[in-house]
């Protein structure tokens, strides 16, 4: 039998990872060119709310204040925030804001659930003022606002948030032309707005809803972007399961077969927009996934094919099947396992099974040291 050449072994290697990110990038491009406002809408890490009694507002955090670094990590975006809060072993977490024009220091305690969540109970992130569906003959639509535009300011005072914004609206003269300041697209327009008092919910209302988009997936707009992200996303999760300090908590938030089909369910519901970027998402990291040099993926295959051209000797086929097999077992030991908690995150089993076997009921999902009653 004719001997497979070495380069058609290393091309048949790289072929699914090349196929996935090809794929994923097809689909960068069809979200880049749909119009849509419900992509490229970031949520900034600024501080939208915050609970006065709760510890994070004792530790210094305020409201309106900016997250620059979090347990020395940069932080472009809520999510970022979140990921990095989560990421550290500790119940405390550094951060570096920007309060009044001045960077501090702050060091802001988290709350651990038994689950392995962690929180920092209180606070709540500044959601930009993004408009959606425009109600048909409401102040909203006489003014021109569209879907999409963004609010910057309001009579002159600069709108911090979409909660900002309501807070902003009750308090202006109804049946007065307030002064509003839009982004559409890049371009600052000026428009000129009535807000109306309504009876039915005692409150002034103009007839439009929150727009935008909070899945990490629809942050980027430009496809390069959205490559990036999703490419640099797993390989932070990456880092951090090999370093000491996150390990734990990495591996506590890895997901297996079922999450994906809860988020894949989540995002047909929201659009095909959503779907078609949670996809590519998900192509991304199995590239990345699959280029990793453990045997039975293809990065193992482009290992033993760049030692066989290397040193000109084929990798023991013994050797090989046994490690094929071993980490065969091994990622579906670990896919198994990830099953398992994705059915014990929706369901409890685990704690079915404590009170099932023990015949008593098993504790409330409470933080760690604080008494449930």
């Amino acid at each position: 039998m004719n001997r497979i050449p070495r380069y058609l072994l290393f091309a048949v290697a790289v072929a699914g990872p090349v196929g996935n990110v090809l794929f994923a990038t097809v689909l960068a491009l069809v979200i880049w060119l749909i119009p849509s406002g419900e992509v490229g809408i970031q949520i900034r890490p600024v501080v939208g709310s915050i609970e006065t009694n709760s510890a994070a507002y004792a530790a210094g955090l305020r409201e309106g204040d900016e997250i620059l670094r979090v347990n020395g990590a940069v932080i472009k975006n809520w999510t970022d925030f979140t990921v990095e809060s989560f990421l550290k072993d500790s119940d405390t977490v550094d951060l570096a804001v920007t309060q009044a024009g001045v960077e501090r220091q702050l060091v802001v305690p988290v709350v651990i659930f038994e689950s392995g969540e962690r929180i920092m109970e209180g606070v709540k992130e500044a959601i930009p003022c993004v408009f959606g569906v425009v109600s048909k003959a409401s102040p909203a639509e006489r003014a021109g606002i569209q879907s999409g535009d963004t609010a910057l300011s309001l009579n002159g005072a600069d709108v911090r948030d979409w909660k900002h914004f309501t807070e902003m609206m009750q308090v202006v003269t109804p049946n007065v032309p307030a002064e509003l300041v839009v982004d559409r697209k890049g371009e600052v327009l000026s428009l000129s707005i009535v807000p109306e008092y309504n009876e039915e919910h005692k409150r002034v209302l103009i007839g439009v809803q929150l727009g935008g988009n909070g899945f990490p997936w629809m942050n980027y707009k430009h496809p390069v972007d959205q490559l990036k992200y999703d490419a640099l996303g797993i390989v932070r999760m990456l880092k951090a399961l090999v370093t000491p300090a996150e390990a734990k908590q990495a591996a506590g938030g890895l997901g297996g077969p079922i999450l994906i089909f809860d988020l894949l369910t989540m995002s047909i519901k929201m659009g095909l927009l959503n779907t078609l970027g949670l996809i590519r998402f998900l192509n991304v990291n199995l590239a990345i996934l699959n280029l990793m040099p453990i045997p039975v993926l293809d990065g193992g295959h482009i290992v033993f094919s760049l030692w066989h051209g290397i040193t000109r000797r084929k990798v023991n086929i013994k050797l090989q099947t046994a490690l094929i097999n071993l980490f065969a077992i091994l990622l579906i030991s670990a896919m198994l396992i990830l099953s398992f908690k994705d059915v014990d995150r929706n369901w409890n089993v685990k704690q079915q099974l404590i009170e099932f076997f023990s015949g008593e009921s098993p504790a409330v999902d409470e933080p760690a040291g604080v008494d449930p009653k």
